[in-house]
């Protein structure tokens, strides 16, 4: 509209200036601060102010602005409705099956269950942990470890569980630090143990962590 309204002399001067103001009118709604020249201190809106913008969905979208919905934890995304339906398998087909605490979820691993493979999962910290990432998991008050996602698992219907299902790779934290880099290492179990550990998405992950290879044996 201001090049719409203006002289046309020079149009792009005119919706420089008008996208200038509009920026100062959502920092300023936004709770940004300004110099006040006269009491030459720094000054800000009100709270009244910034309610306005939160409670005004007509103004956000005059501004352009909508705030940001914070993503639910346990929450898990698969690919599009054609990828998702060619790669859809059963209960017994999925790795969660071979988990060594597999035996507490079959009011969810039914054998007849149908699963979509997820692409991520929602952690509690609000990270987005992916096939390969490393994460805390807390099964229970005494139960914490840090383990490799190598599975999830969606539900194909909605009817057996309100949540997904993640495998993860179990992994301890040695007794002595890297002889380099000072660090904890972390080591697979033994041979003789199971290393898969299955939990439910919306209740185990804590954090996504970022790790050295050199740090993994």
């Amino acid at each position: 509209m201001s090049s719409v309204l203006s002289n046309h002399l020079a149009p792009s001067h005119d919706i420089a200036l008008k996208n200038a103001e509009l920026n100062g009118i959502k920092h300023l709604l936004s709770g940004g601060y300004w110099l006040d020249e006269n009491k030459m201190e720094w000054s800000c809106a009100g709270d009244g102010v910034v309610e306005l913008l939160v409670a005004s969905p007509i103004i956000q979208r005059h501004l352009g602005w909508s705030p940001v919905s914070a993503p639910q934890a346990g929450s898990i995304c698969c690919h599009g409705r054609k990828i998702r339906e060619g790669a859809m398998i059963t209960t017994m087909d999925t790795k969660a099956i071979l988990g060594n605490n597999c035996t507490d979820f079959l009011l969810v691993l039914l054998p007849n269950a149908s699963w979509y493979p997820g692409v991520e999962v929602i952690a509690q910290s609000g990270d987005r942990c992916t096939i390969g990432s490393w994460v805390v998991v807390r099964l229970d008050e005494r139960n914490n470890f840090i383990g490799r996602i190598v599975e999830i698992l969606s539900s194909a219907n909605a009817l057996w569980t309100s949540s997904g299902i993640v495998t993860m790779e179990k992994y301890t934290v040695g007794s002595e630090h890297h002889h380099h880099l000072g660090m904890p290492v972390l080591f697979p179990p033994m041979q003789t143990e199971q290393t898969l550990v299955v939990c439910m998405s919306n209740a185990s992950l804590y954090l996504i962590l970022h790790l050295r290879r050199s740090a993994v044996h």
